[in-house]
C-alpha cells in the first residue's frame, strides 16, 4: 500500500493554515533600532533572491513603497541571461508612470499606467496582482485600480529568481535610481480592499496568508514570511533611514517577534527516522525569551525534540537573530502524521507559538488485499462464515507478519497461525471467521503487524433473522387550549427494515379536527369530522422518534381524540406494518362557555397514612383534569431530597407508596405540582 496524492494534500494544507499565524525565519544580520530604514538602489545595484517552488506560482501579488527619481525596473522574475524575461514592473520616468510587461513568449505588449501617475521623489505604494492562467492582471497605485491588463495565458514559469531594483543575476538591467520599502510577496491574488488595509501598517500575525516573501530592511535583508527568502545585496545597494513613511511601518514599532516557518519533514518508510532544524527567528528589536516548547497535536508521539535538552529551555535570541530546535520525526505507524510545536515566549505577536510539524510514514513493503473483507448479510443457517486477507511481500527482503487482532475478537476470528515468513515476491493468506451471536451489522479492522509497522485491513458483515417487522405508533400527549403541541410518531424494527431492502414510507396521522390545527402549510384533508395528515420519511438507523407533528390546540367539542396511524406503504420492499395509534388530551381550564370539568372539584393532597411512620407509607392526591402532576420530598432545610412520581395523570384520585428507610427520624415534607397548583404537607419519620 501507498500513500495517496490525497494524503500529501492534507500536509499542504498544514502549511496553509500557519501561514494564518504568521510565521517567519532565521536571519544573522543583526537589527538596529531607527525610525525606520528601506533600501537604496541604484545603477549596478539591486537584491534578489533565487527561484523555488514557493515563487514559481502563476498566480502572485508583489507590492512595495517606492520613491523613484529615474526609469527603471522596480519587481522582476526573470529568465537565464539572453532570454525575455518572465514579467516586470518597470518604471518610466519621462512620462512618470508605470508598466507591466509579460515579455517572455508569447509576448504581449507593455501595458502603461496614465501619465502622471508616479510622483518622482515621493512614497508610493504600488502593487501587482497577477494570474497567468487566467490572462489578467491589476495594478494599483497607492491602494486605487490604475489598470487591468489582459494577455495570453501562461504560467509564468521564470527558472531563475525574483528581485527588487533589476533582473536577477544581471547587473546592466539595475539602474533605478530610488528607495524601496516594505516588500511583500504573496503566492495568491490579494483583494484590493486587502491591499488597502495593510498598506500603511506592518502585517500583523492574523493576515499573512499564501505570503512566501516580506522584506522591511530593518537593518538587514532578512525575510520574515518564514520561508527563508532573505535578499542577496548585488552590487552596492544600502540600507538607510527613511524618516517619511507611515509611522506604522517604523522599525520602532515593533517588539519582539517570534517567526517560525512549517516544517515538512518529508516521507520515511516504515522503521526509519528523520531530523530537522527549526529556525525561530526574533523579527523585534528586543531580545527574544524563549521559556518553554513542547510539542503537541493528535500525532506527537511520532516527533521527539533532541535539542535543546534543557527543561525548561533557557534561550535568550538577540533582534534580527535566531535559534535552532532539532526535531526527529519517529512514526509509530503508517500514515500522514500532523503535530505541533508550541513555542511560549515573551514575544509581542504570540505568547504561545506553533509551528506546525507534518511527515509522511510510508508502508512496509507488504501489500494487503482486499481494502475491505465484507462477509454480506447472512442468515442464522449460513453462519459461521470464513474469508481470506492476501498478504504480498513486493520488496527485497523476507517480512516477517508477527500478529494480527481484532476489536470483536468474538465476532470477527483469525483462524491462521502466527507467524508467518514471506520471502521476497511471495504471498500467503490471513484466514478470518465470522461467527456473531447478535442480529446486527458489525464493522471492525485487522491490524497486521510487522515489526512495530502495522498494515490494517476493513471487515464488515451483518447477521439477520430474516423476519422483518416495523412498527409505527404515534405518541400521547396534551395541552391547553391555544398552546402548541408536538405530535410524535415512533418507529420500531428500523434496523430489520433496513436489512430487508426496505428505504423509506408514507403513511396518515388523523384526528379530530376541532381539537387540533397543523401548524404547517399542509393543513392536510378533512375526513368527515377528522383530519388526515400524510407524511413521509425516510427509515432511521435506529429506533426512536422519526417524525414530529406540530398543532395548536383548540377548545374543541371533547376532551381527547385518538392519533390514528393508517394508510402506511412503504417504499421499494413490503414487510409486515403494525400501526399503533396514540392519544391527544385537552387540558382544559374556565375560558366561558360550557365547562369540559367539574368547576366544584379541587385539587387535593391528602394526609399520608400513617403517621408517623416507619418505614412506609401511602400518600394521595386527586386531581381535577388530566396533566402533568411532580410529587416529591424535602427535608426541613428545602432541599428535595426524592422525586415519587413526575408523568401525565389522568383526572381523579391517585396513590403514590413511598419508602423512607434511608431516613433518619424526623419531619419531611411532600409537594404536589400540577397546572392546577402547588400543595404541601407534612409527615413523620419515626424510628
Amino acid at each position: 500500500m501507498t500513500i495517496s496524492g490525497y494524503s500529501r494534500c492534507i500536509v499542504f494544507m498544514v502549511y496553509v493554515l500557519v501561514l494564518l499565524l504568521g510565521i517567519g525565519h532565521q536571519s544573522r544580520i543583526s537589527a538596529q533600532t531607527l525610525p525606520n530604514q528601506g533600501v537604496r538602489v541604484g545603477i549596478s545595484s539591486w537584491v534578489q533572491f533565487k527561484d523555488n517552488k514557493y515563487i514559481q506560482q502563476p498566480v502572485f501579488t508583489a507590492e512595495c513603497w517606492v520613491k523613484v527619481f529615474s526609469s527603471g525596473l522596480i519587481v522582476t522574475r526573470d529568465n537565464p541571461s539572453g532570454e525575455p524575461s518572465d514579467w516586470q514592473l518597470w518604471y518610466h520616468h519621462p512620462r512618470r508612470r508605470l508598466a507591466f510587461i509579460t515579455a517572455k513568449s508569447p509576448p504581449d505588449s507593455y501595458f502603461f499606467t496614465p501619465d502622471n501617475s508616479i510622483t518622482p521623489g515621493k512614497w508610493t505604494h504600488i502593487a501587482v496582482v497577477a494570474n497567468g492562467p487566467a490572462g489578467t492582471a491589476r495594478v494599483y497605485i497607492n491602494g486605487v485600480l490604475v489598470i487591468t491588463p489582459s494577455f495570453s495565458p501562461r504560467q509564468f514559469d521564470a527558472n531563475t529568481g525574483l528581485a527588487w531594483g533589476g533582473y536577477y543575476g544581471n547587473a546592466s538591467g539595475a539602474y533605478l535610481n530610488g528607495y524601496i520599502d516594505e516588500c511583500r510577496y504573496w503566492n495568491r491574488e490579494r483583494t484590493q480592499e486587502e491591499l488597502k488595509r495593510r498598506m500603511n501598517e506592518r502585517l500583523p500575525p492574523d493576515d499573512r496568508q499564501g505570503l512566501v516573501g516580506y522584506w522591511s530592511f530593518c537593518g538587514n535583508y532578512a525575510d520574515s514570511s518564514g520561508y527563508g527568502h532573505d535578499l542577496v545585496p548585488r552590487g552596492k545597494p544600502e540600507i538607510v533611514d527613511i524618516p517619511d513613511l507611515p509611522v506604522e511601518l517604523s522599525c520602532q514599532k515593533r517588539t519582539p517577534t517570534i517567526v517560525a516557518a512549517p516544517v515538512d519533514f518529508g516521507s520515511v518508510m516504515c522503521g526509519e527516522t528523520r531530523t530537522r532544524d527549526i529556525a525561530i527567528f526574533n523579527s523585534g528589536l528586543s531580545n527574544l525569551e524563549i521559556t518553554s516548547i513542547e510539542i503537541r497535536g493528535q500525532d506527537s508521539g511520532d516527533f521527539t525534540m533532541i535539542s535543546p535538552s534543557s527543561v525548561p529551555p533557557q534561550i535568550i535570541v538577540p533582534p534580527g537573530d535566531s535559534t535552532l530546535i532539532r526535531v526527529r520525526f519517529n512514526p509509530l505507524a503508517v500514515g500522514v502524521k500532523l503535530a505541533s510545536l508550541e513555542v511560549r515566549s515573551n514575544a509581542g505577536n504570540a505568547a504561545v507559538y506553533t509551528i506546525a510539524m507534518a511527515g509522511i510514514n510510508e508502508p512496509s513493503s507488504l501489500a494487503v488485499t482486499p481494502a475491505l473483507l465484507d462477509f454480506g448479510i447472512l442468515l442464522p443457517n449460513e453462519v459461521p462464515v470464513t474469508g481470506y486477507v492476501i498478504i504480498r511481500n513486493s520488496g527485497n527482503d523476507t517480512v516477517r507478519v508477527d500478529s494480527a487482532s481484532t476489536s470483536l475478537p468474538n465476532v470477527f476470528r483469525i483462524l491462521t497461525s502466527l507467524p508467518l515468513i514471506i520471502t521476497p515476491g511471495g504471498m500467503d493468506t490471513l484466514k478470518v471467521e465470522f461467527a456473531p451471536l447478535l442480529f446486527d451489522e458489525f464493522r471492525d479492522v485487522i491490524r497486521i503487524y510487522s515489526g512495530w509497522c502495522i498494515d490494517s485491513i476493513s471487515m464488515k458483515g451483518i447477521y439477520w433473522d430474516g423476519n422483518p417487522h416495523l412498527t409505527i405508533q404515534a405518541g400521547e400527549v396534551s395541552a391547553a387550549p391555544g398552546k402548541k403541541v408536538n405530535i410524535p410518531v415512533y418507529l420500531r424494527g428500523t434496523r430489520s427494515a433496513q436489512l430487508a431492502g426496505v428505504t423509506g414510507l408514507t403513511s396518515s396521522l388523523r384526528f379530530n379536527s376541532a381539537l387540533l390545527l397543523p401548524n404547517g402549510n399542509d393543513k392536510g384533508s378533512l375526513v368527515g369530522t377528522d383530519r388526515s395528515i400524510e407524511f413521509t420519511l425516510s427509515i432511521p438507523d435506529s429506533d426512536g422518534i422519526a417524525y414530529w407533528l406540530s398543532c395548536t390546540a383548540g377548545l374543541g367539542n371533547a376532551v381527547s381524540t385518538p392519533l390514528v396511524v393508517e394508510n402506511t406503504r412503504l417504499q421499494r420492499v413490503d414487510i409486515p406494518v403494525t400501526e399503533i395509534p396514540g392519544k391527544f388530551t385537552l387540558r382544559v381550564c374556565e375560558e366561558g362557555g360550557p365547562r369540559l370539568i367539574n368547576i366544584g372539584d379541587t385539587l387535593r393532597l391528602f394526609p399520608n397514612f400513617p403517621n408517623p411512620f416507619n418505614p412506609r407509607t401511602t400518600i394521595g392526591f386527586s386531581l381535577i383534569e388530566p396533566g402533568f402532576a411532580r410529587l416529591y420530598i424535602v427535608d426541613p432545610l428545602g432541599r428535595k431530597i426524592a422525586v415519587l412520581a413526575e408523568r401525565y395523570f389522568d383526572k381523579g384520585k391517585h396513590e403514590v407508596f413511598f419508602d423512607a428507610s434511608n431516613l433518619s427520624s424526623g419531619r419531611y415534607y411532600y409537594v404536589l405540582q400540577s397546572s392546577m397548583g402547588t400543595l404541601v404537607r407534612f409527615m413523620d419519620v419515626l424510628k
